[in-house]
């Protein structure tokens, strides 16, 4: 029965963790970023705390997933928006920074977690997630962009708030 409910929790945070986009253009991205980061941060930091119960052990990695597939949503947005000429490279590098990040911290993570254990490795890293939201994107003026179409026609574009 704990299976059943396990897989219930996950889907219904995956299908939430699909909704970065709305939110990024109702709120603005700042507000998206931080809340997909001090989710994250709060996940790890919730199985550190109570690793004994299974419900939150559930609820955590819910929390995880949900706000891992939501930030990589605002991270392809917010890689987008910084390259806004050429968004195959907006997409291009959050993924690949993604990758890397993934790399170093499960090997820090490996090494933290044989000197000090699950609970204090969890903990420092949802402490890295909290100081992570200090990092974000912060709210732009509107910009005006022109672009020069193939047939040499100047296009005008004028964007939101970031």
């Amino acid at each position: 029965m704990a299976a059943f409910w396990f897989w219930v929790i996950i889907g219904l945070f995956g299908v939430l963790g699909g909704f970065s986009g709305s939110l990024v253009e109702k709120a603005g991205l700042p507000f998206a970023y931080k809340l997909g980061s001090l989710s994250i941060a709060s996940a790890s930091i919730i199985l550190s705390f109570i690793p004994g119960n299974w419900f939150m052990s559930y609820l955590a990695a819910g929390l995880f997933g949900c706000s891992y597939i939501f930030l990589t949503g605002v991270l392809l947005v917010w890689g987008i928006r910084v390259f806004i000429t050429n968004a195959s490279l907006g997409i291009c590098i959050p993924f690949l920074l993604l990758a890397v990040g993934q790399v170093i911290g499960s090997l820090l993570a490996g090494l933290f977690i044989g000197t000090w254990g699950y609970v204090t490795s969890f903990i420092l890293y949802g402490l890295i997630g909290i100081a992570a939201t200090l990092i974000g994107p912060q709210k732009r003026k509107k910009r005006e962009y022109y672009f020069e179409t193939r047939k040499g026609l100047k296009t005008h574009i004028k964007t939101k708030n970031i």
